[in-house]
């Protein structure tokens, strides 16, 4: 399992900026799996009006994930069709205070410094990630809405081919520029949702976990039953050699253990054995 897991319970760790809440929510649809992102204009003023815009815009369609590096970013957001990023490439956004620490799941723009950010877009995905916010263009604005659709995400992605380094080519030819990388994560497209859509996903999500949660107890009960039923069995059959034995062949009974030794996990078997010797039935009384 991707080791995402381990440290969701830090991931939201409650700070005032953190603490807040949005009313503006973004649904996104990959192929790595759905989920739900709460944009937050307050960390980002800037960002926020910017990625709105390319929501609104539609700009979010079948973009690849090109830089995919485990524990560190997952990095989109160059249209498939060079004429539309021409529109956005260099049309770069003021800057933004630094005003909190990255953390696993949380978005932000890409860049190269300072009045950098235009419509490339980092996922930060693991640890490394959030030693970043030095750089004018690292600035979150926006979160994944739950843990469950972030962790399922993260462990979804295709990291095989880490950083392609293609960015110009994508920029020049489009989505053409990754023909050789056919396995690439995309992201289908990413909408405007509204608070009690996004609301009733996470109830879904919500219903979801706890009946996947009941089914592996479920399981997991039947297989410790199971298993007791196994052990019930195998001590009848011990025992069962042992009556038999001590009736029949008093003398062989001190070789109990060396025998069920050479028979072991094959102890229905000898049991089997011994009743067609001494012509014993399964409801005999010893």
């Amino acid at each position: 399992m991707f080791r995402i897991a381990a440290v969701l319970g830090a991931v939201f760790a409650l700070t005032p900026l953190t603490a807040a809440k949005s009313d503006t929510y973004v649904r996104c649809e990959t192929t790595a799996g759905d989920f739900t992102l709460e944009v937050m204009e307050n960390w980002a003023p800037h960002g926020f009006k910017r990625f709105m815009e390319l929501i609104d815009a539609g700009f979010f369609q079948d973009q690849i994930i090109f830089r995919a590096i485990e524990g560190f970013v997952f990095q989109f957001g160059i249209h498939g069709d060079p004429e539309v990023q021409k529109k956005w490439q260099t049309n770069y956004i003021p800057d933004d205070p630094a005003r909190l620490k990255f953390e696993i799941g949380h978005v932000s723009f890409a860049g190269f410094g300072e009045k950098s950010r235009s419509s490339h877009v980092f996922i930060a995905s693991g640890k490394r990630a959030t030693n970043l916010g030095r750089a004018a263009h690292e600035r979150p604005f926006a979160r994944f809405h739950n843990n469950e659709e972030l962790t399922s995400f993260l462990e979804g992605v295709n990291t095989k081919h880490g950083d392609l380094k293609i960015q110009p080519a994508l920029v020049e030819q489009g989505n053409s520029a990754a023909a050789d990388y056919p396995d690439l994560t995309v992201i289908r497209t990413c909408h405007r949702i509204t608070s009690q859509e996004a609301k009733q996903i996470q109830i879904k999500i919500k219903h979801a976990t706890e009946a996947a949660n009941k089914k592996k107890e479920e399981e997991k009960q039947a297989e410790i039953k199971k298993q007791n039923l196994v052990k019930d069995r195998q001590d009848y059959v011990i025992n069962r050699i042992k009556a038999i034995l001590e009736a029949k062949a008093p003398k062989v009974l001190k070789k109990l253990p060396k025998m069920l030794k050479h028979w072991e996990g094959k102890e229905e078997g000898l049991l089997e054995s011994l009743q067609k010797k001494y012509d014993i039935s399964d409801n005999d009384e010893l």
